[in-house]
């Protein structure tokens, strides 16, 4: 299941419905798949547990801390019935890996345009088949991704006007991974509600897809499509062309479309099928009787007593089952089941619903954690095997302390700490020991470290353990639990629609909050946020009646909050996401929307120039001196806005400087991959930090203020980025990396690439 929560830096605050909460513990394996590894260790700190996790040194000036995760960035997996062929997707290109080598075979785009449902192997490992939702276009658009005068935000509007017309595919693939089959469903044709929506016979002949209203079997060896309508209930093979329908207790003969009665009492009063065995003989079924495992031959009933079951594997053998439950509110959990003993062997709690596949030839479980950033840039994932034995009690508790990718991480501390925006973990440098929060990613909209003591800030979010206000910024300690609320974030004093409803007085529009940013000034003395208070119609989506840009800032030294200042931005609209920048100093502000920026100052909020942007914009930062605002562009493209299909893509293509004493363009850069980009806290020189596509490699390369020419480049190959931040006294650079570990820079030590 996927969740499409809000953007770090979106326009609207759209609520979200948590499912789970993100668990970090404290690691307890101290094995790593490459390099130098650091024994574990425990110390307690106020309740908060530190460990020493792994560090790799691959050279000179580089250090790696973490576990490296397996085929990263890949979502609607499966693995092959022998365990050796792992599939993925990242977007609409389906990757197929060597699991055993960790190498990548093919890649393959399965559709130009549209959604992945699910990939499924055939019970024997003959065909993967995929079911896709593919998007045809009345008029196709047209975009030169070359230029360097994109659309603006009024035309990228009519161009999605040009609605699709989607339509489900079934395609299939042989071993060798040509495209054998391709079949079009019905368009009017509804899928499933769950998420186990296709079934292969046990002789891989045909496929059975269930939608609500009827279902749809594929005769491979003919390439014919039966339909059969009403449907409405769950389909189970019993023999290459029988399918029992228990909800209608009867037996269908798809072959001959002939029916009989349904003999078998065992499958009475069954709705759903929820897994089955490749073998066909185990089935996972919910019905009258709640959650059961039924094993066909012997009629072995085992009943199970979970809230929610949304995945389930069996071993060969049927002693072992695999199942991701609902064990509570919020509560996520993988349990590995003894069938014989009937009883949890070893369980996890994850942050979001994993998919886990047990291979019967290496009695090896396999796990696959996909994890939503806080972000419209980044979705990864995570992949973990594990022996079936005695040790994998401990083997999955080990993995509620891997630390998860992440798209965000800032120094604090002194430069001594690094931390990331995926529940508060904390890494000290020197150490490598790591501290926890509990925080879900999706929850921390912003955070912000302080850059001279041990304390950090969120905004836009709060623990799941504490009921607090989702609107209010937080100060936490990175040891101990002392949390300070220091600013509350509320709606103008007016009658709201809801209001309006529940005591009478008529009213059509609603006001609402967005937080926008959040910063700790340098010498650690201010916390800086700003938020929207936005009064939006109720009857007409996006119509703003009113909208003001509102600077906060809390004085740590005499905790005091001081006068906002609220700020009226002309051509502002709420189609296109928002992005602003304090200097550091706090002494200007910069607001950002599509390819519009404004300028000002914040001490009477005023403004001071209007640039109209080559590209939209994505990311700004303010140079030391503010004399320089860095604006970081991403051209519009089909496969990036708001589609849902483009995972892990760059900050930005390009960048471009503002001289903010005349508020013109002086300098523009464009680039492929842009993750990063800032200026030198203590030397005039701007950052870029990028990667190298389809690669691990990244460069991080230092332009002169003023004439922009390069002055240095340093370069590393050991994993691709996600995001990096510099230090405060600019001697280190840190970068979170797609396959879960963190990389950090000592400039000192590192040889600087020739230019």
């Amino acid at each position: 299941m996927s969740q499409f929560l809000t953007n770090r830096s979106g326009w609207k605050s759209l609520p979200s419905i948590l499912i789970c909460s993100l668990l970090l513990f404290a690691l307890s394996s101290g094995e790593t798949s490459c390099g130098q590894t650091v024994k574990l260790g425990r110390e307690s700190q106020s309740g908060q547990a530190s460990e020493v996790i792994p560090v790799e040194q691959p050279e000179s000036g580089v250090q790696i801390i973490g576990h490296r995760a397996l085929f990263p960035g890949l979502t609607n997996w499966d693995l092959s019935p022998d365990g050796q062929t792992f599939v993925g997707f990242r977007g609409l290109t389906m990757q197929v890996w060597n699991r055993p080598d960790d190498r990548l075979l093919k890649e393959i785009e399965v559709v130009p345009f549209g959604y992945i449902h699910c990939a499924k192997f055939s019970p024997k490992g003959k065909f993967l088949s995929v079911l896709a939702q593919r998007w045809e276009f009345a008029v196709e658009p047209e975009f030169d991704s070359n230029s360097n005068d994109p659309m603006s935000s009024d035309e990228l509007e009519d161009v999605f006007k040009i609605l699709p017309q989607p339509q489900n595919v079934l395609l299939f693939y042989n071993r060798q991974w040509e495209l054998e089959h391709k079949v079009l469903i019905d368009a009017d044709a509804t899928l499933s509600w769950h998420s186990n929506k296709l079934h292969f016979a046990p002789d891989e002949s045909s496929v059975v897809l269930q939608c609500q209203n009827e279902l749809f079997v594929y005769d491979l060896e003919q390439a014919a499509v039966i339909r059969r309508t009403p449907s409405g209930e769950s389909a189970i093979y019993l023999s290459a062309t029988e399918i029992a329908l228990p909800g209608k207790g009867i037996v269908w003969n798809w072959r001959r479309d002939t029916d009989r009665p349904l003999s078998n009492d065992m499958l009475s009063g069954v709705w759903i099928v929820m897994a089955r065995s490749h073998d066909g003989q185990w089935l996972l079924t919910s019905g009258t009787r709640g959650f059961e495992f039924l094993h066909l031959p012997t009629k072995r009933r085992i009943p199970h007593s979970s809230i929610s079951i949304f995945d389930a594997s069996f071993s060969a053998d049927g002693r072992y089952a695999a199942l991701v439950v609902l064990d509570g509110p919020y509560k996520i959990k993988l349990t590995v089941h003894d069938l014989e003993k009937q009883q949890e062997v070893a369980s996890l709690m994850t942050p979001t619903i994993p998919k886990a596949w047990i291979n019967s030839d290496t009695n090896e479980l396999l796990i696959a954690i996909r994890y939503d950033f806080n972000s419209n840039r980044n979705v990864s994932s995570m992949v973990h095997s594990m022996k079936l034995d005695d040790n994998l009690p401990s083997a999955l508790k080990s993995l509620e302390s891997v630390i998860p990718p992440t798209d965000h991480v800032t120094f604090g501390n002194h430069d001594q700490s690094l931390v990331l925006a995926n529940g508060l973990a904390a890494i000290d440098i020197q150490t490598a020991k790591m501290s926890t929060r509990r925080f879900d990613p999706r929850d921390v909209q912003y955070l912000a470290a302080d850059p001279r003591s041990d304390r950090v800030f969120i905004f836009g979010g709060s623990p799941m353990e504490s009921n607090s206000d989702p609107y209010e910024v937080q100060q936490w300690p990175l040891h101990g639990k002392e949390r300070k609320r220091i600013m509350k974030v509320s709606p103008p004093p007016a009658i709201t629609a809801g209001l309006g409803r529940l005591f009478g007085v008529q009213s059509d529009a609603a006001w609402s909050v967005t937080p926008l940013h959040l910063s700790v000034s340098r010498d650690g003395t201010r916390v800086r946020e700003i938020h929207t208070e936005t009064r939006q119609s109720t009857k007409e989506p996006f119509e703003i009646r009113e909208l003001r840009f509102v600077i906060a800032q809390f004085d740590l030294a005499t905790n005091q909050l001081l006068p906002a200042i609220k700020l009226e931005i002309p051509k502002v609209e709420s189609k296109t996401q928002v992005h602003v920048a304090l200097s550091s100093d706090g002494q200007l502000f910069g607001f950002a929307q599509g390819t519009f920026l404004f300028t000002g100052e914040t001490a009477g909020g005023t403004l001071q120039h209007e640039v109209r942007l080559p590209g939209i914009a994505s990311h700004l930062a303010f140079s030391n001196d503010n004399r320089w605002l860095a604006v970081a562009l991403e051209t519009p493209s089909w496969r990036v806005p708001g589609l849902g299909i483009a995972h892990n893509r760059p900050l930005a293509d390009q960048i471009v400087v503002i001289d903010l004493d005349s508020g013109t363009v002086c300098w523009q850069k464009r680039r492929q991959e842009i993750v990063a980009v800032g200026f030198h806290p203590t030397e005039p020189k701007l950052f870029i930090t990028e990667r190298v596509q389809n690669t691990p490699a990244k460069h991080v390369t230092f332009y002169r203020e003023s004439t922009w020419e390069i002055e240095s480049q340093f370069r590393s190959s050991h994993g691709q980025p996600l995001s990096a931040a510099i230090s405060n006294d600019g001697k280190s650079m840190a970068f979170t990396l797609a396959d879960s570990r963190t990389e950090v820079w000592t400039f000192s030590e590192l040889q600087t690439e020739e230019k």
